[in-house]
């Protein structure tokens, strides 16, 4: 995660003599600049195997002279910049007749046979395509390991009819049944190719005769476009698609069985809440989030006014409109610092790791990080599957919760520890209450701070902060306000910082909207000089970090309406706006949420945690 061109914000509480400071993190994106030599960015396709960490990417284009389409295919390991650093393209030699060269066309990826897919495409001369292609082709072997690549030539049956010649077509596949369903294209803006449907059987070549079947949906029928966003749930049979080209477009559909199987195949608008994309074409920036049931896309080609590009993301969640209503979340908006810039890139999307992985030139790769930490409260420790998974999945911090009366053998010290020893980066919090009786003195919460100190100063040195749990608001008198008790309550918050900075350690607080206004309490706040100030009286300054909660968990479930808690997106996103603080600008990270409203957390291998997203500065 780039640390550099942060997003800042500050809220100042002034507390028992002192101001705190509470900060917003840093871009999510990161940056790898990858060495010369690789392929010609224009026009290619990009699939991701999850199981090599590798980008598969086919095609491409040379303008100058004009115009040469090519076959070329090149590999990138180390993706999604987990497991080492990416750094040159590699291109294969694969056997057999070669498909011609082209640019625009589909591309799926069969994980389970290691096959590419492509469909279609055209070679260009920079304003229309002369030639254009409705064939299909495999690649087996696709991510260069196992065996020899080779490229087949499918040729299927067709017996009512080809799709037409079309460039820029969007393509989804299901492993389950191994169909293809192809939807658009056009000829460089020029929409002479129907809104038809179409999907092939056997797409990867195995099992049998590849068949081409065109589907005949009900319902109204999208806009032709080519140039979109598609996504795909197997679990579904749901196809949505967004956007696209020409005129520019912002629409959302969805496709029920949309592989043809399981009844009659149906288009529906849908209109979700929010605010809306500005109208685009999309090349291969977006990606699919089953945990989630989220399309997450990245910039696009405008045409307010025409050639606009952007370099902002969002999230459409539910996006296939089961289980709740379709939400626009602009996650971050457009020409915020540290982000890629405005393109209309190759991409990919690992949904393991949760990062968006997007090519705004074969040398600038650009990774978007989702979560990279997880937080755990007294549960067993983690097991050597657990922590491979864990590594695997891109986390690389552990937050472990320290109770007033943690020991050596306590279980969350056990866990902690096995994660250090994994080579994982630590961090612990600790609960502190605030109730309506509560003072320094309280034996609690003088115990719970002992215990922090005690984390911070002996037993784990390597622990990079602590972190205090504002978030119990349920034991703030039941939600009374009585201004007798805010200096007590806010003494204690200063206590417990000071405890933690003599300790070595940074402090952190970590807290949601509901419970830290019942904490400092909304009659003292006000806004002083772009910061929103909560005062009680002295002056001096103390610095601590801010992890919020994000609280509407309700919000995000699955297509079978299970609710998610810290899925890396959308559920713990490092993106949306603190709830309630709509006066405060810029981003902030957070701690996950875990079983509230039916939520039952995440598990790795029988773990559960919490999935987050941190700051690396936090633990430097």
């Amino acid at each position: 995660m780039s640390t550099n061109a942060r997003m800042f914000f500050a809220i100042a509480l002034l507390l028992s003599g002192q101001r705190l400071t509470l900060k917003a993190q840093s871009s999510p994106w990161s940056h790898f600049a990858l060495a010369q030599g690789g392929p010609v960015r224009w026009g290619q396709t990009v699939v991701y195997d999850p199981g090599s960490n590798s980008l598969i990417l086919f095609g491409d284009f040379i303008g100058s002279p004009c115009c040469t389409s090519l076959n070329n295919t090149w590999v990138l390991r180390n993706a999604n910049g987990l497991g080492g650093v990416p750094q040159q393209w590699q291109q294969l030699s694969p056997a057999g007749t070669l498909p011609p060269g082209r640019i625009n066309q589909s591309a799926v990826y069969d994980q389970t046979h290691n096959r590419m897919i492509i469909f279609g495409g055209g070679q260009g001369n920079n304003e229309q395509y002369p030639v254009r292609f409705n064939d299909v082709w495999v690649l087996s072997n696709a991510n260069g390991l196992g065996g020899t690549p080779t490229w087949t030539e499918l040729n299927p049956s067709a017996p009512g009819g080809l799709p037409m010649p079309r460039e820029g077509p969007e393509a989804v596949y299901d492993p389950n049944t191994n169909r293809m369903t192809i939807f658009g294209g056009g000829n460089n803006g020029i929409m002479d190719v129907p809104n038809d449907v179409w999907v092939l059987t056997n797409a990867n070549g195995l099992g049998g005769q590849a068949e081409w079947i065109q589907l005949l949906p009900t319902g109204n029928l999208p806009a032709p476009r080519e140039q979109f966003a598609a996504a795909y749930d197997p679990a579904t049979n749901v196809m949505t698609i967004f956007g696209g080209c020409c005129g520019s477009l912002n629409d959302v559909w969805v496709l029920s069985h949309a592989n043809g199987l399981g009844g009659t195949p149906a288009w529906q608008q849908v209109s979700p809440t929010g605010t809306a994309p500005a109208p685009r074409g999309t090349y291969d920036e977006f990606g699919y989030d089953p945990s989630t049931n989220s399309l997450i896309i990245f910039g696009g080609l405008g045409f307010n006014p025409e050639g606009t590009e952007y370099n902002d993301t969002w999230l459409l969640t539910n996006e296939d409109n089961i289980g709740g209503t379709p939400a626009w979340v602009n996650t971050i908006p457009n020409g915020s610092a540290g982000s890629p810039p405005p393109s209309t890139p190759s991409g990919a999307y690992d949904a393991v790791s949760k990062r968006l992985m997007v090519l705004p030139d074969p040398t600038d790769l650009w990774v978007m990080t989702t979560r990279n930490g997880v937080d755990f409260s007294g549960a067993n420790s983690p097991t050597p599957t657990q922590l491979s998974q864990m590594a695997r999945e891109g986390i690389q911090y552990a937050v472990g919760e320290i109770s007033a009366g943690t020991s050596a053998n306590s279980a969350s010290v056990a866990e902690l520890q096995a994660f250090q020893n994994a080579g994982f980066q630590t961090a612990a919090y600790c609960f502190i209450a605030l109730d309506a009786i509560a003072a320094p003195g309280d034996q609690q919460v003088s115990a719970g701070i002992t215990a922090m100190g005690g984390v911070g100063s002996a037993t784990f040195n390597s622990v990079s902060f602590i972190a205090i749990d504002v978030e119990e608001e349920s034991l703030l008198a039941n939600g009374t306000y009585n201004p007798a008790t805010l200096p007590a309550r806010l003494a204690i918050i200063a206590e417990a910082l000071q405890q933690i900075t003599s300790s070595g350690k940074k402090a952190v607080i970590y807290t949601n909207q509901t419970a830290w206004h019942k904490a400092a309490s909304d009659a003292v706040c006000n806004q002083d000089a772009g910061q929103t100030v909560c005062g009680f009286g002295g002056s001096g300054d103390a610095q601590a970090y801010a992890l919020w909660e994000f609280t509407s968990y309700n919000r995000f479930s699955d297509s079978s309406g299970r609710s998610h808690c810290g899925d890396g997106i959308p559920s713990l996103t490092p993106f949306t706006a603190f709830d309630g603080w709509s006066i405060a600008p810029g981003k902030q990270y957070d701690i996950g949420v875990r079983t509230k409203s039916g939520c039952t957390g995440a598990q790795l291998s029988g773990l559960q945690v919490d999935f987050d997203v941190f700051d690396p500065t936090l633990f430097q």
